[in-house]
């Protein structure tokens, strides 16, 4: 009898449970961590106290003890450990269902094991009766209380788990393991693994597969630490290795198609590398094995507990399955009579402590398998010099990619398919699983019922149909072997393609290899972003594999090395991988023909004379803006006491506060107009060498009329005057809503034009280093769209149109009565003929009265709402004198007080003015002179000023009511930020809807003189994203996701997602991470609401209390200076005061709090209801309300901004030209040296998508050009001298190669 054992270790074997492994550490080791999941450190003591809490309320709540079988079924996270934990205290048997187990599969185990009660979480709707939702039994804790947990009195050979795995039957096979089992394996095992106290253990299995609790019982048996890896950091296994090095992993269990996936980055601390489940190449072990790095391959079926045996392996040695660990026993039987065999080669056999309790309900396979001599393993292997060699399997099982599969079970529900399948067989050819067939059926119905009944792993890559009869051998049976040479030439040459191994380390050269075929270029590609699947030529990317938005993107990136034009939308619309090919021959074909060389991005470094003559005239300016903004903070509170020390009582005082609230914008206005005709004069087109005197001239007039907010006037009369007087040529009747033109001199504008908000005019900008100024023109009766762009030597001809969210490239012209829209733009069809309605020609008197009422409005009404916010720190200030205290002491007792008020009056006054004035406008056409439009005007200008000053107040949980006040219809538990240009009484939002920053939410159409009033609905849990444009009189349907940047996509159905201008209709969606829950995300529960209640409390008033404690000690400092000096000196005093009392504390706190509250943003996800994305939005809000209207905004263009975002954390290179302070999650942000980003460019390194928070890189490499406008969404880079034009949109996971220029949304490829 051939035979192999293991040590005699009888220390080995001891009463316990398993549990009891863990207690014991949790009582030695309470303060070591224990768990590390996403941003959270769970101690041994924390995660024994809610283990225990949780076992209590299962046995109070729901009589849960010994005998009973408990279904976990939960995603990977910190709860599903405690759960575990929780079940096996309660004296239960846990049954484990992988997250992605199908619902059909996981009803039929329920039924087959008589389990008692299913948990699982709230990442999705469970329909099973016995289905419950841990974190709700979780949240009942609080009922339960301290209680004691009820001493188990059970045997230890009861089961711990059981696991369940393929059946040849059809039905899968449920594998009993006791205590007494597991608890000798894990001391066992520990005898060769040598996991140590201080080791960090990867967890990156199932908790379906034992080899979970190899990994995780362990770690728990000598009070090491898990760092639980998510289902998405799973998933990037070529990324995964950036996850160890963060967390200094040690100790990695793994199959070994993992290691062949993964980068062996030099930076990795592994010192121990277990594989098993599979067969182990030598390549692999050449590749990780190292001298200070054990790599052991162990083998064991589950019916013997996780592994029997053990072999360390070294490079050049050859690869058994090792030798048993100490007290199992190795034998051979014969394979036809099943008894002992002398042989060296025959079926392995195992005996031990490990054995199984046998499969549950299944006797008669119980007793085939394990008989007196152990467990008959169906492995044929061979005994030769102390080692055991595996052959082959002698039975249909197989082991592919790490999971154990019956190709019976595959078989016989093929056979279930009635009619359509005479008979079937499965095999197991170049790796992957080929299922043949006798009948009709296609291999889409094959995949698209299979995946409801069975796991992935165990759905057929390829169905193969058989003319005639299956092949079949003399005794009846399938000749399997003759399977093989069913296939024709065609089918293995597929196969061998999507073989190909795929290596690791990244492709660093960017040309066609010759001998490969862009079909096979985009097929490794595709395997890259799936590899576990078999992707083939006609595999559509989004339906049968699975592909989102992120993992297309990631492709494309992938693409890009071998076809740098390759653009994201070329996916959206070939979609499979032989069509996506034959659109890359094509390019390829045409680059090849292409005779334009492709020049790198050049830029002249200026002198150090120039940049310390520009820096130190900038910060002369900078010292006078800071002097006129303090003329707004503090001049009405020096005026007020004046007067009142004057004896001319409150009311006069309040009179001459109020005054300078009046005079204050008028003078901006006025200085900005006057210094704009001296240093400039008319602007004219050419290029200027950047930080030169055009430059700095060009800079100091935008900053001067960015700060007299200009912005006021927009949608009336007073912007095209405002303009004119500026230099620009304007027609008559010219609507023009919030414009951007930074060269006014040069935009023509003819009669009866309208120009909607937010529309941007490249008429100057930066590029290459240079200052361009170009010339822009538009004929008569235009319209331009939201948010719309248009570059220079642009010309829009008369009665053209040019729609929402769209670019118009440089020296393009729209011919006459042609529509364009998306960006780039191009030609959409042709406006209709119909003329401009009457009333857009007015009288002259009208458009005088309109005008002076505009005026009215702005001159005395505007000031009034500034002005009555100020009136309780005017009078707790300086008219109530508290004589037992001094005045600075007055200032910190009053000013939180005085905040509040301030804050609380501001949102008063917006109520007031929606009921009193603006009303409740109805569905209809208006004329822009009408009353109603001027009211709704008035409306948006306040609203507009208020996101200004109370900047913090938005996206909290007080926006809501806050809503439902100005008469918006908007259901529970919704979301709204910083959303734009809603009439609220036309809109209904219901319930759970997510609307982000900057969403111009139903904003009504004007044209032809008219406003367009129109309802619109939005429908549950709808997520509209960052800048996405939503016009009025829309219906967007239930669960709906609109894009960042933007349109809403017509016919768009429940469910569905579209992106990108124009807006088309994604094929799939990112689906949330697994271990996120509806109480994090959607339901948040009462303590949940209760916590963020505070914080968003204290992010609404403490950045409002700490201006007006700069205010009242500025006033103080200005009132010691003026008790001395001239009250006209002391003006001069203000720039000085300014910056020493507003700009140096106000920084000091916004980056302070930064470190002290977040330290620093790492890539990671957190779901909306938690405390890490409150704690970032507060310290956001705070940089916004204080840091970037203080400071920020009057440096950008400067050499100043850099090192102060460079104390945020943001990594800035040298001589960069930032023109923006929309960055926020500094850590995350790359910016090379010389480095362009123009005005409102957004580095975005989070999403919000499924309210949860994702964030991720974003990289600027050196000598690059970011166009006006343009977004950066996380995990994105943009390589050395690309460009990135304006209007483009940077999708997640994209990567623009070097000296390559793009544009568009999606982004493409332009010359």
């Amino acid at each position: 009898m051939t035979t192999l054992s293991g040590p005699e270790r009888p220390d080995l074997f001891k009463d316990e449970f398993l549990q009891d492994i863990f207690i014991q550490t949790a009582k030695c080791f309470p303060n070591k961590i224990a768990l590390r999941w996403q941003n959270e450190e769970i101690t041994y003591y924390q995660l024994h106290q809610r283990a225990m809490h949780l076992a209590s309320v299962l046995q109070q709540m729901k009589n849960i003890g010994v005998g009973d079988r408990v279904g976990i079924w939960l995603a990977r996270s910190a709860q599903l450990h405690i759960t575990i934990l929780a079940v096996l205290m309660t004296g239960a048997t846990y049954v484990p269902f992988d997250a992605d187990a199908p619902q059909e599969r996981v009803n039929e185990i329920l039924d087959d094991l008589q389990i008692v009660i299913l948990l699982v979480d709230s990442r999705a709707s469970i329909l099973h009766p016995l289905a419950f939702n841990v974190e709700h039994l979780h949240e009942n804790l609080f009922i339960v209380g301290n209680i004691n947990q009820k001493r188990v009195d059970t045997h230890r050979n009861l089961p711990a788990y059981i696991i369940c795995t393929s059946g040849s039957t059809g039905k899968p096979k449920a594998i009993a393991i006791s205590h007494r089992s597991i608890c000798h394996f894990i001391r066992a095992d520990n005898e060769m693994m040598q996991i140590k106290y201080e080791d960090i253990v990867y967890q990156g299995s199932s908790a379906a597969f034992d080899m979970f609790l190899e990994e995780t019982f362990l770690s728990y048996s000598v009070g090491a630490t898990l760092v639980i890896a998510s289902k998405m950091d799973i998933l990037k296994s070529d990324q995964l290795h950036n996850f160890f090095i963060h967390h200094s992993i040690t100790v990695l269990f793994c199959v070994p198609t993992l290691l062949l996936l993964m980068h062996n980055d030099p930076a990795l601390k592994l010192r121990l590398i277990n594989t098993g489940g599979e067969a182990c190449p030598q390549t692999l072990v050449d590749r990780w094995w190292k001298e200070d790095r054990i790599v052991f391959n162990s083998y064991g079926p589950t019916e013997i507990t996780v592994a029997a045996t053990v072999q360390s392996l070294r490079p050049g040695q050859p690869i058994s399955i090792g030798a048993p660990l100490p007290n199992y026993v190795c034998c051979l039987l014969d394979e036809v009579t099943g008894q002992p065999t002398s042989e060296i080669i025959g079926e392995l056999c195992i005996r031990g402590p490990g054995i199984a309790l046998g499969y549950v309900n299944r006797e008669s396979l119980t007793k085939e398998k394990f008989t007196e001599y152990g467990y008959r393993t169906g492995d044929r292997v061979s005994i030769q010099f102390g080692q055991i060699f595996f052959h082959e399997r002698i039975d249909l099982q197989v082991k592919l990619r790490g999971f154990r599969i019956e190709l019976d079970e595959i078989e016989h529900e093929l056979l279930r398919f009635e009619n359509r399948v005479v008979s079937a067989a499965v095999a197991v050819l170049y790796d992957q699983l080929i299922a043949f067939i006798v009948g009709e059926l296609s291999e889409l119905q094959m995949r698209e019922e299979l995946r409801h009944r069975l796991p992935s792993y165990m759905v057929p890559d390829r169905l193969v149909k058989i003319d005639g009869a299956m092949p079949r051998l003399s005794s009846g049976k399938i000749d399997r072997k003759a399977l093989a040479t069913l296939l024709v030439k065609d089918d293995i040459d597929k196969l061998k393609v999507m073989a190909i191994e795929i290596e690791p380390e990244r492709n660093t050269t960017n040309e066609l290899d010759s001998n490969r075929k862009p079909l096979d270029i985009v097929l490794s590609a595709f395997q890259k972003s799936f590899p576990h699947k078999q992707p083939k030529p006609d595999d559509n990317f989004f339906i049968d594999l699975g592909g989102h938005s992120l993992i297309a993107a990631l492709t494309i990136t992938e693409l890009r090395q071998w076809f740098p034009s390759i653009a994201l939308h070329d996916l959206y619309e070939c979609r499979t991988a032989a069509k996506l090919a034959e659109r890359l021959t094509l390019l390829s074909d045409e680059k090849k023909n292409e005779t334009t060389l492709k020049i790198p991005n050049t830029c002249v470094k200026p002198s150090y004379t120039r940049i310390i003559l520009c820096s130190v005239y900038q910060a002369i300016v900078v010292l006078i803006l800071g002097g006129i903004v303090s003329l707004e903070l503090i001049l009405p509170y020096i005026i007020f006491v004046r007067i009142l020390h004057d004896h001319h009582g409150i009311g006069y005082a309040c009179l001459g506060a109020y005054g300078i609230l009046f005079i204050v914008p008028l003078f901006r206005h006025l200085f900005s107009l006057i210094i704009k005709w001296i240093l400039i004069g008319r602007y004219k087109e050419g290029d200027f060498p950047l930080w030169g005197w055009m430059y700095v001239r060009w800079w100091t007039v935008e900053q001067l009329r960015n700060l007299a907010m200009p912005e006021t006037f927009a949608d009336s009369p007073l912007m095209s005057i405002y303009y004119q007087l500026f230099g620009a040529k304007i027609g008559r009747n010219v609507h023009l809503g919030s414009i951007n033109c930074e060269a006014p001199d040069l935009l023509e504008i003819d009669d009866d034009t309208t120009i909607s908000s937010e529309v941007h005019f490249q008429t100057a900008f930066v590029e290459d280093y240079t200052l361009k100024f170009r010339r822009i023109y538009i004929e008569k009766n235009v319209y331009i769209g939201s948010r719309s762009v248009l570059g220079g030597e642009t010309r829009m001809k008369d009665n053209s149109e040019l729609n929402d969210l769209s670019f118009l490239p440089p020296a393009i012209c729209i011919p006459a009565g042609e529509v364009w829209h998306g960006s780039p733009a191009t030609y959409s069809h042709c406006v209709d003929s119909r003329a401009p309605p009457n009333s857009w020609t007015n009288t002259k008197t009208t458009s005088i009265g309109t005008t002076i009422i505009f005026s009215v409005i702005v001159l005395l009404f505007i000031p009034l709402f500034y002005f009555i916010p100020i009136i309780p720190g005017l009078i707790l200030f300086e008219y109530i004198n508290l004589k037992s205290v001094r005045n600075w002491i007055q200032i910190f007792i009053f000013s939180p007080l005085v905040g509040i008020l301030y804050t609380c009056l501001v949102i008063i006054q917006i109520i007031a003015v929606r009921y009193l004035i603006a009303g409740k406008p109805k569905v209809g056409i208006y004329s822009t002179k009408s009353l109603v439009y001027i009211r709704k005007w008035l409306f948006d200008g306040i609203l507009a000023i208020a996101l200004h000053i109370i900047h913090t107040f938005y996206a909290t949980l007080y926006m809501i009511p806050f809503l439902r006040a100005l008469g918006l219809k908007i259901g529970r538990h919704c979301e709204v930020s910083t959303a734009v240009g809603m009439v609220h009484s036309l809109i209904e939002i219901d319930d759970e809807c997510f609307i982000a920053d900057g969403v111009l939410l139903c904003n009504p159409h004007i044209q032809f003189g008219q406003i367009h009033f129109q309802k619109t609905t939005i429908g549950k849990r709808v997520f509209i994203g960052n800048t996405a444009i939503i016009p009025d009189g829309k219906q967007i349907p239930n669960e709906c996701l609109i894009g960042c940047m933007s349109l809403l996509a017509d016919g768009l159905q429940t469910k569905q997602s579209c992106f990108g201008s124009p807006a088309f209709v994604l094929p799939n969606r990112e689906q949330p991470p697994p271990d996120t829950s509806e109480t994090s995300t959607y339901q948040p529960n009462i303590c949940m609401v209760c916590q963020r209640l505070c914080i968003d409390t204290i992010r609404i008033f403490l950045p409002r209390i700490i201006i007006v404690i700069e205010i009242g000690i500025a006033t103080e400092i200005f009132d010691h200076f003026n008790r001395s000096i001239h009250f006209i000196y002391c003006l001069l005093l203000l720039p000085i005061i300014y910056m020493a009392i507003f700009v140096i504390p106000s920084l000091v706190f916004c980056i302070s709090l930064k470190w002290l509250l977040i330290r620093k943003y790492r890539k990671n996800h957190y779901p909306l209801w938690s405390w890490f994305v409150w704690t970032s939005d507060f310290v956001t809000v705070t940089y916004e309300q204080l840091a970037v209207p203080l400071i920020l905004e009057f440096l950008q263009g400067t050499y100043f901004i850099a090192p102060i975002l460079r104390c945020f954390g943001a990594k800035i290179g040298h001589h960069c030209f930032i023109n923006t302070t929309q960055i926020t999650e500094f850590d995350l942000i790359h910016i090379g040296n010389q480095v362009v980003i123009n005005t409102g460019v957004e580095l975005q390194t989070h999403l919000f998508e499924d309210r949860v928070m994702k964030m991720g890189e974003v990289c600027v490499e050196d000598r690059t050009n970011i166009g006006c406008l343009s977004v950066m969404l996380p995990d994105t880079r943009l390589d050395l001298g690309s460009v990135l034009g304006p209007l483009s949109l940077v999708m997640k996971g994209e990567d623009i190669p070097p000296y390559t220029s793009w544009q568009g949304i999606p982004i493409r490829e332009y010359n």
